[in-house]
């Protein structure tokens, strides 16, 4: 993931963030996980075996300015969320 733009998605009544690169949308596992209240290593290890799932793991530049390795869900991944519902 190089070039993205910050979306927001609605997200069963939470607006959570994501990022869009080249018209793909992705957010953080662990997000979606928490608002579902689901565990997203388990959430992980599942979709990683799956050939419909879409999912990557990416190294991004945390707040506290070090960096963390973090699994993106595609959006077309995610049931109950679709491009119709995500906003710029």
């Amino acid at each position: 993931m190089s070039s993205f733009v910050l979306v927001k998605i609605n997200f069963y009544g939470d607006k959570l963030e994501a990022v869009e690169e080249d018209g793909k949308v992705w957010a953080s596992l662990i997000r979606f996980s928490d608002n579902l209240g689901i565990d997203p290593d388990g959430q992980r290890c599942k979709l990683k075996d799956k050939a419909w799932a879409t999912i990557v793991t990416v190294t991004m530049v945390a707040e506290d300015g070090k960096q963390r390795e973090v699994t993106m869900i595609d959006l077309d991944t995610l049931p109950g969320c679709s491009r119709s519902t995500h906003k710029r």
